[in-house]
């Protein structure tokens, strides 16, 4: 892995290194399919994944697909009944395209885009202050005790 690459590659479980090579031009919704299965991520743009990650790719569908409206549908999905072997879990792409999802109009899904976008962003901050308390509270726990 050279350090000056400029695009992440993605596997089953996110990122797992770079390249200067990308297969993928937009951000894609991306789930194990090889191994630790099931788990959902979002890629940068210009990424590229590997087979061990199914895309989820609906650029073509923005008039009736919210794309991060699906990304956090199928964060909460459970693929258990999809995923087959025994050796090494997997999900196959005719499981994951008889995969039943509940997709609203396009108005009520950038509508639960955008509130559960907005809880993220919250909950991001939040996280932040989180750590700075922590880091405070070392930081005091440290020095009372010297």
């Amino acid at each position: 892995m050279n350090s000056r690459s400029n695009y992440y590659v993605y596997g089953a479980n996110g990122i797992i290194g770079k390249t200067n090579n990308f297969n993928h031009f937009t951000k894609q919704i991306c789930i194990g399919c090889r191994g630790t299965v099931g788990n959902v991520f979002i890629t940068n743009e210009k990424a590229w994944i590997n087979g061990n990650a199914m895309v989820v790719n609906v650029d073509a569908q923005t008039e009736i697909i919210n794309k991060m409206y699906l990304y956090y549908y199928l964060k909460n999905c459970n693929f258990k009944n999809i995923v087959s072997g025994s050796s090494q879990p997997q999900i196959v792409r005719g499981s994951l395209e008889n995969y039943m999802i509940k997709l609203p109009n396009i108005k009520e899904q950038n509508q639960i885009e955008y509130l559960l976008s907005s809880f993220e962003k919250i909950a991001v901050i939040e996280n932040k202050k989180l750590n700075n308390y922590i880091v405070i509270k070392k930081f005091l726990l440290n020095n009372l005790f010297i």
